[in-house]
Parts: structure tokens; sequence; C-alpha cells
């Protein structure tokens, strides 16, 4: 050992020993005055002796397809199965009526009339001969003549495959026509309706006004012609009336009285029966008894 004033260079310096810890693992147990034996060399691993997966995995779990319970489909259900899904048409203002023909139909839009193709929905053409808003539409029955009634009381006649009018009725309306509707099975004889309160059977022929039809104290709502005789109308108005009438000798027939303005008419198939829209309800007269008065299904 060097003494403190030595030199260090007098002095060789001894051998260092550098010792480590080594972990052991024991792989069994040793009886007592056993002699054991370690060898130097990479530890063996231990097999985990853990049942549960760790933290983050996990195991999918199977699903138990249950058998279905054989039901067959109702007729109503089948039913509905068969329509596709909902076509959406977007015009470029509001619209208020809906003309439906055998092949197709036809949609207000402000001063434009767009008549769409059935059943694919595509768009057939679109007219755009009117000068004002047009506020009613009617189909004939074949569907080669299509009726409208716009805001100055004009009614003009249109073929469905021309994008302009046939003719221009004048002088039967000095208000907005929001009413239309062709007498039954005739094809040259067309009623319409306006916010003056008069009803109008014009003459397709003749481009004139064939008899006036007087009555109503407001505005005239909805037409409904009878399928079996073109002469019989039905008509409603805000007056809070809804009118059957006789197109030969222009009287009212049958009055039916409501409590609100009535905003729709309709002529149920054997023309017995007539549904009208008033307020929140829906009202079923019988015209064979007399027209008592119904009870409204309310919505």
């Amino acid at each position: 050992r060097p003494t403190p004033w030595s030199r260090p260079s007098d002095t060789p310096s001894p051998p260092q020993l550098v010792v480590r810890p080594v972990r052991f693992r024991a792989a069994a147990r040793v009886a007592p005055n056993t002699e054991l034996i370690v060898t130097r060399g990479p530890p063996r691993p231990v097999p985990s002796r853990r049942t549960t997966r760790p933290m983050g995995e996990y195991v999918p779990v199977p699903v138990r397809r249950l058998p279905g319970l054989g039901r067959e489909l109702t007729p109503e259900a089948r039913f509905w199965r068969k329509f596709k899904a909902t076509v959406t048409l977007k015009h470029l203002a509001t619209t208020t009526i809906i003309a439906l023909a055998p092949q197709q139909f036809a949609v207000n839009a402000s001063m434009h009339v767009t008549v769409y193709d059935l059943p694919s929905c595509r768009e057939a053409r679109t007219l755009n001969c009117f000068k004002s808003p047009v506020h009613s539409l009617s189909f004939r029955n074949d569907g080669q003549l299509l009726a409208a009634g716009d805001d100055v009381g004009d009614v003009h006649l249109l073929q469905p495959t021309k994008r302009t009018a046939l003719a221009i009725m004048k002088g039967g309306h000095s208000r907005a026509v929001h009413a239309m509707a062709w007498a039954g099975d005739s094809k040259q004889h067309l009623a319409s309706g306006a916010d003056d309160g008069v009803i109008a059977i014009w003459d397709i022929g003749a481009r004139a006004v064939r008899t006036t039809l007087s009555g109503h104290t407001d505005r005239v709502r909805a037409l409904a012609g009878y399928e079996a005789e073109s002469a019989l109308l039905a008509s409603c108005g805000h007056d809070h009336t809804a009118r059957l009438w006789d197109a030969r000798s222009g009287k009212c027939v049958l009055t039916l009285s409501h409590a609100q303005p009535v905003e729709s008419v309709l002529v149920l198939p054997g023309g017995a029966l007539v549904a009208t829209a008033a307020g929140n309800g829906v009202y079923v007269w019988d015209l064979v008894s007399g027209g008592g008065a119904p009870a409204p299904a309310g919505h």
C-alpha cells in the first residue's frame, strides 16, 4: 500500500476487483445436506401462472344466432314492401296544387307548371307561358288536355306535350281562380271557381262561358265533378257551405252547412256520399238521406 508521501509512479497500482451482484432464480427446492452446483448462464424463462389476460386485451364473445319465428308476412306488410324509396322533387317556388293523369302529373310553382312522367317521376317539360301565378290545375280524363287558372281570373288550356298555351279563356272571373274540375266524363265542359264566388261552366269548343253558377258568398276553394253524370257538380268555399249544383239549370239543389270555412270537397265513387274538409275535421255526407249533419273525423 503506498504511503501518502510516495509518488504515484513509484508504486505500481494493484489489479482492481469488480464485484457485480448476480440474481439467481430458484428453480426447485433443495433438500438439506445436498450439494448444489450453480453454473453461470442466462436465466431460463419461468412460465407464467396467470389465467387472465392483461389489461387492454379482450376476448371476442360469440354471437348466438337465434332461430327465426317462422311467421309469414301479412298481406298488408307485403303491400308496403312493394314501394320504393321516396322521390323528392324540388322547385324554385312554393307548390300548392298537384294534378294527376293516367301517365303523368303536373305541379305548379308560381308562374311555372312542371309536368312529370309516371312512374319514373322524371321531368318531361316545364310550361312557362303564364304571366301571373298559377293557383289551380286539372287534367282531363284522357290526359290529353290540362286546364290551369291564374291569379287574374283567366283559364288556360294546354297540351302536356307542348310548351305554349292552346287557348286562354277570359271573361269568366274577376279574381284569382283557385278551383278547377272537368264536368264528369265530358270532354267539352270545364268548371272553374274563383275568389269572386262565381262558378263558371266553360264550353271548350266555343272558348266561352256556357253557364254561371251563383250562390257562394265568399271565395270558392274546390270543385268536384260526378263521373257518371256530367250535369252534377259539387263545390265548397269560405262561406262555410258545400253545395251540389245542377249545371243544366244553373241551380243549387243541396246545401251542406259547416261551422268553419270548407277547403276541399270530394265525391266518393257511386255518387251517394260526399266528403268535405273544414277546420280540423273531415265530414262524410249521405246525399240519399238528404245530407244530414255527420260526426266529423278529427285530426
